[in-house]
Order: C-alpha cells, then structure tokens, then sequence
C-alpha cells in the first residue's frame, strides 16, 4: 500500500505502475551518460537536433527536439524518469556520475575510426 492510498485516498491508483526493481541508481541515467560523454568525444560540444522520432503520430505533431550538447540530451532523459515517477534526483545524479565514469573508461579503452 502506498502513503496515498493509505493516508489520502484509498481508492487512488497511479497512472505508473511502480517498476518491479530497486530505485538505486537510474539504469537510464547511467546509459545516458556513458553515451553522452562518448559522443562527446568523439563530435565535441556541439548542438544538435534529434530527427530519428519525426514520425512520433502525435497530433498536434511536435518539431524534432534540439539540444545544446550531448550531456544536457542526457541530463533530460535522466530527469524524465523522475517525472514518470520512477526514480528519484538522488538515483538519476548517481547515474549519470557512473554513465560518465564508464565513458571515460570507455574513452581510455577503445579507439573509434575517426
């Protein structure tokens, strides 16, 4: 039973189901950040404008999303699983700080065509 449904409203059901696996650290965040700091080593700091979802059948339809750098695209996906009520700013700070410490890794370890 949640602190809603036993304090507020007993009949209250929330529109996410709580996800069946611990809360600590955000999975998302952490890929997020791994690939964010990758990309940005390999491309720099650089805007761009993400066209792979123009065909989302949303109505109204919305632009593609741009964004100022790799890191802050990945520093929005890690607050969109507080938002969906999933995690907590606590789990998605921490996984964005693993992401980034496995991209380093990664950096250090593996050469990319370029």
């Amino acid at each position: 039973m949640t602190y809603i449904n036993k304090h507020i409203d007993p009949a209250w059901r929330s529109y996410l189901t709580t996800p069946p696996f611990p809360s600590y650290d955000s999975g998302h965040s952490a890929q997020s950040g791994a690939a964010s700091t990758v990309l940005t080593d390999m491309f720099g700091n650089t805007p761009f404008t993400d066209t792979i979802h123009t065909d989302h059948g949303l109505v109204p339809p919305l632009p593609p999303r741009t964004f100022a750098s790799f890191e802050a695209a990945a520093n929005e996906a890690a607050i969109s699983r507080f938002y969906g009520g999933i995690h907590y700013p606590f789990d998605n700070n921490d996984g964005l700080g693993s992401g980034q410490c496995i991209g380093d890794l990664i950096r250090e370890r593996v050469q990319f065509k370029k």
